[in-house]
């Protein structure tokens, strides 16, 4: 009961420490700037391919796409890809998320615009349709605002409270032995087992 009291107090001690300590606009927009590069987004595309496993089917698909059969159709068609079903659909990726040839052939295209020919790689021979392009940006500061906050609280806190303490222990005098420590703290045990 008495340990228990005793963080009681404690816990009121830290609050009444930590109470006034708060973040202003200003320190969370400096802090912004200092760690921008942490809020950068790579570039990222959309793209879509039909992957084959070797020249004939290759002819094949470039036969139907050059006769208009839609990319998507193409890709259900001939496809060894899972993503068949989604017409060949990737979603959306960075650069080093896919295979090099397949990464520099994607994102040296234009949005629309489809390989002359297939791109070879490790997994076989892709024809690539670019769909969508999102250029590398740093996130706004009203998007990461709250998380910087939070952030920049906790470290003001563990700094107040680590000063606190270090400002305690000199004053008082405080060092904490481990083997007295236990020793009290069994016989707080036994006296609460008693009652």
């Amino acid at each position: 009961m008495e340990r228990i009291r005793k963080d009681i107090v404690r816990q009121f001690a830290v609050d009444a420490i930590m109470k006034d300590v708060s973040v202003s606009d200003e320190e969370v927009a400096a802090e912004y700037e200092k760690r921008k590069d942490s809020f950068k987004v790579p570039e990222t595309v959309r793209a879509s391919h039909i992957l084959v496993e070797d020249e004939e089917a290759a002819k094949k698909v470039k036969a139907d796409l050059d006769s208009g059969m839609a990319f998507d159709e193409a890709a259900r068609k001939h496809s060894t890809c899972p993503s068949k079903e989604q017409g060949g659909d990737l979603g959306f990726f960075t650069k080093d998320q896919m295979v090099k040839e397949f990464a520099d052939a994607a994102f040296s295209m234009k949005v629309g615009e489809v390989t002359a020919e297939p791109v070879k790689t490790q997994f076989g021979l892709h024809f690539i349709k670019l769909a969508e392009r999102k250029e590398a940006s740093v996130r706004p500061l009203d998007e990461v605002r709250a998380h910087l906050t939070e952030t920049l609280l906790n470290e003001k806190k563990a700094e107040i409270y680590n000063n606190k303490l270090k400002e305690l222990r000199e004053k008082y005098k405080v060092a904490v032995k481990e083997d007295e420590k236990k020793e009290n703290e069994k016989k707080e045990e036994k006296t609460e087992e008693e009652k």
